[in-house]
């Protein structure tokens, strides 16, 4: 898989993460890293534990990290489940809003599994 290819699969902006990273090559070291944060594990064990203020912490990191390597989709979910939360409030839809955070991380590390 390209890197180009790996941006169409997961939803991404390729051409806004090569202005900022120059070269594919530093793009794969830098998703691929991306595959080793504890990031999205902290979402969803803060989630499970009802602790609304790690929770939110997490997922505005994770829209961070997702706008620094150029994953749209992903960055769009969790700026919405950012929002959610941002009151330190669990609500009806809450963890709605976290299982598409979550079909659009795992769908990026299956596809980090397929760079070179």
């Amino acid at each position: 898989m390209t890197v180009q290819d790996f941006y169409a699969t997961i939803g991404g902006d390729y051409d806004a993460t090569i202005k900022t990273l120059k070269t594919d090559e530093r793009i794969v070291k830098y998703v691929k890293l991306s595959a080793e944060d504890e990031t999205y594990p902290n979402l969803e064990r803060s989630l499970a534990e009802g602790n609304i203020a790690d929770a939110f912490l997490a997922a505005h990191s994770l829209k961070g990290v997702c706008l620094n390597l150029g994953y749209t989709r992903l960055m769009t979910s969790a700026s919405a489940l950012t929002e959610n939360i941002r009151d330190g409030i669990l609500k009806d839809n809450t963890m709605d809003l976290f299982e598409v955070v979550k079909t659009d991380y795992l769908q990026i590390m299956e596809a980090i599994k397929e760079l070179p």
